[in-house]
């Protein structure tokens, strides 16, 4: 997904986890990371479901954003 997620989003999860949720709010965006040779960055996205159950989930699960709180600049 190259939209950047974030809290307060809604999005689209794809059909093949649609037991865990379909649709869900973005509550909470967690980044880990290593820094140095060989290092990496990570997104843990803390999303609330339809059933109001929060579930963790990475931008793979995500098929796209349908609602980005975004405020206009000022």
């Amino acid at each position: 997904m190259a939209q950047q997620i974030k809290s307060g989003d809604v999005v689209k999860i794809y059909n093949k986890y649609e037991d865990a949720a379909k649709i869900g709010t973005v509550i909470e965006v967690r980044k880990s990371e290593s820094l140095g040779d060989g290092g990496w960055i990570t997104f843990d996205y803390i999303v609330l479901n339809e059933t109001g159950e929060l579930i963790h989930m990475s931008s793979c699960c995500i098929e796209r954003v349908i609602n980005s709180d975004q405020s206009p600049s000022t």
